[in-house]
């Protein structure tokens, strides 16, 4: 069984989310969930200053799907955080996007799956953008994590 864990920090609406298992993961969750963090490995390291979020979201889909995932398709794979409380705002790491990377953005950098049977893998990171690279806020690790 595999528990979605949603980390809010207090007074700053900070958007990270981690996969916990409370029991030995299952094989495919353990796959589907290092796939994940390969796309999103490979996703982070595209976002700098300048750089297109539809850039950032092809990197990322084109590692999960060359991994396997083919038919894993997300509307987004990130977003602005910042300007409203419990939603999703611009702008989007799409790949329809035509904004770009900006210092001072504070963004969410997420590779989530949602499966019958699996439950929730997310793997979701807040970032600060400086004016030379980002700075990842979230300091909880990436692995998929056992509690026992």
């Amino acid at each position: 069984m595999l528990a979605y864990l949603w980390y809010t920090a207090q007074s700053h609406a900070k958007e990270s989310a981690r996969s916990y298992s409370f029991a030995q993961p299952d094989p495919l969750a353990a796959d589907i969930h290092a796939i994940l963090a390969e796309g999103f490995s490979a996703g982070l390291a595209t976002i700098r200053p300048g750089a297109a979020l539809s850039d950032i979201y092809a990197a990322t889909a084109a590692v999960i799907h060359g991994a396997g995932l083919t038919s894993y398709q997300r509307g987004h794979y990130g977003h602005g955080v910042g300007a409203s409380v419990g939603s999703e705002e611009w702008p989007f790491i799409a790949a329809d996007s035509d904004a770009v990377v900006e210092p001072g953005m504070v963004l969410a950098f997420e590779t989530p799956f949602y499966g019958k049977g699996i439950g929730s893998l997310t793997i979701e990171d807040q970032l600060v953008v400086t004016e030379t690279g980002i700075e990842v806020v979230t300091r909880l690790p990436r692995e998929l994590v056992r509690i026992d």
